[in-house]
C-alpha cells in the first residue's frame, strides 16, 4: 500500500517492462533468422515450424555444417 502511494509501484512496474523489452530485443537480435522475400525483397522472419523444417532440409541439402565438421571430414568423401 504504502508503495502504491508513493507511486514507486507504478516506476517498478515500468521498470520491469522496460527490463523484458530491451531484454527481448535483444534476444530477436541475436536469434532471429530473416531472408529476404524474393519478390520486394523486404524481410520474412522464419517463425513457423514449417519454415524451419524447410530452412533445416535445404541446409543440410547443401552442406551446411559446423567449422569443426567440415575440418574434420577427409577430402574427397561425401557423407550424409
Amino acid at each position: 500500500m504504502l508503495k502504491a502511494g508513493l507511486g514507486i509501484l507504478k516506476a517498478d512496474a515500468q521498470m520491469q517492462r522496460d527490463a523484458y523489452q530491451e531484454g527481448y530485443r535483444e534476444a530477436e537480435k541475436r536469434f532471429k533468422v530473416l531472408y529476404p522475400c524474393s519478390v520486394c525483397g523486404r524481410a520474412i522472419a522464419i517463425e513457423s515450424q514449417r519454415a524451419k523444417q524447410s530452412a533445416a532440409q535445404y541446409m543440410r541439402q547443401h552442406g551446411w555444417a559446423h567449422t569443426e565438421c567440415h575440418k574434420k571430414r577427409q577430402p574427397g568423401k561425401s557423407q550424409k
